[in-house]
């Protein structure tokens, strides 16, 4: 990290579990890493004004039933010209049925099968084992939501974040989709905007 210029990163979860595994890790590699458990929306103020550049990873925006206050503690925790890197999966993998589900279609692994503006949560009754420290169990429940890229776009711009740049990429990041690789369809993103 300090070859890139980096003197301290900062990471946030709301899974302890994940943040001990984090700093441990970063403590084995040397790397000037801190790693605090909390819900994004009740981050401490004194994180204000305090980075340069923010990260948010594939998975992080679907949590969110309202984009608007995620982008609003995202902008104030930037500095003035600090920028935001979002990576993320492309909503039109939400429109995609995985394989398990009622409209997959093993001929056609491609069909579209939800609507692009979805409203309803997604229901996630199996967990997920990953937050868990037994691999065999799962985690309690999840909710997640599906934004259309117009509703990520407007909710990023309306909190003092200016577009800077917007690629979308026909390669998979979520680990459901690699079998739709460079075929055409929008899989991932990267968002690029800055704090004015």
């Amino acid at each position: 990290m300090s070859k890139l210029g980096i003197k301290l990163g900062i990471g946030f979860d709301i899974a302890e579990n994940m943040v001990q595994f984090a700093q441990a890790s970063a403590d084995s590699l040397g790397y000037p890493c801190t790693f605090v458990a909390t819900d994004i929306l009740n981050i401490d103020e004194k994180y204000q004004h305090q980075f340069d550049l923010i990260v948010v990873t594939i998975g992080a925006l679907p949590w969110f039933q309202d984009l608007n206050p995620f982008f609003e503690k995202v902008s104030a925790c930037l500095k003035q010209d600090g920028l935001l890197l979002v990576h993320e999966a492309h909503p039109v993998t939400g429109m995609i049925a995985l394989e398990g589900e009622d409209h997959y279609t093993e001929d056609y692994p491609a069909n579209l099968a939800y609507s692009y503006f979805k409203k309803e949560p997604w229901i996630e009754t199996q967990g997920m084992g990953y937050m868990n420290d037994d691999s065999q169990s799962f985690s309690e429940t999840f909710t997640s939501f599906s934004h259309p890229l117009s509703e990520v776009i407007t909710a990023c711009v309306s909190h003092q974040l200016n577009l800077v740049k917007l690629e979308e990429y026909d390669v998979d990041i979520s680990d459901g989709f690699g079998h739709l690789d460079h075929l055409g369809i929008p899989l991932s993103y990267i968002l690029v905007a800055k704090k004015i």
